[in-house]
């Protein structure tokens, strides 16, 4: 099994798990979804992106797994924080402030994804 394969495509997997998230928060029309996908996506998306690009270049199993890892991770955090802000925030208690916070989740995430990140970088670079 090539397991760079299997990354790559759980990121991408994630990646429209994204999209999709947005697709079902979507009650303004297609306009407010599009707006959403260009405005928000880069946001939300980019540890997923940066998981496929260095799972592109690196070869290190063990540096695999761990961005494997985090994409999982980072994707679960990502439908709990959707749900809170789509359904707690905006159906049940409406809060005009709640989807802010969409801009603000790859950021949130960075202390835990960078330390994994750095970890994979040095299993990769020294026990090749």
């Amino acid at each position: 099994m090539n397991f760079r394969k299997v990354t790559i495509g759980l990121s991408g997997l994630m990646l429209l798990g994204v999209v999709g998230s947005f697709a079902l928060g979507n009650y303004g029309g297609i306009v407010d979804f599009v707006c959403a996908i260009v405005g928000l996506s880069p946001f939300c998306s980019f540890p997923f992106i940066v998981n496929c690009i260095l799972a592109y270049k690196w070869k290190n199993r063990w540096s695999l797994g761990i961005l494997a890892t985090t994409s999982i991770v980072y994707g679960l955090w990502f439908t709990g924080v959707m749900y809170d802000v789509l359904y707690l925030h905006y159906i049940l208690k409406p809060d005009p402030q709640g989807g802010l916070i969409i801009l603000f989740v790859g950021i949130y995430a960075l202390p835990v994804l960078m330390p994994a990140w750095m970890v994979a970088w040095y299993l990769n670079a020294y026990k090749n």
